[in-house]
């Protein structure tokens, strides 16, 4: 092995390196602490067919959307149980 193969093989060894610990820095610790605040759920009616839909709102802002299960009640159990 020459020299010239040598250092380009250091070289990329601390390269890499440097690049993986650089990505685990800014990689987060674990999974972000949030808390659901809030949870409001409501019923669609559509032509042939009835559809819910939910947000989920967190302290930090965040708001979620989703669907609820078509049968009969689930906004009030919802809007009434899951709440803080």
């Amino acid at each position: 092995m020459d020299r010239r193969s040598f250092l380009a093989q250091v070289w990329a060894r601390v390269f890499t390196a440097r690049l993986l610990a650089d990505a685990k820095a800014a990689a987060p610790a674990g999974p972000p602490s949030s808390k659901i605040r809030e949870v409001r759920a409501i019923r669609l009616k559509e032509r042939l067919s009835t559809a819910g839909s939910c947000a989920v709102y967190t302290e930090e802002g965040l708001t979620g959307t989703g669907e609820c299960v078509d049968s009969i009640g689930t906004e009030t159990i919802i809007n009434n149980n899951f709440n803080v």
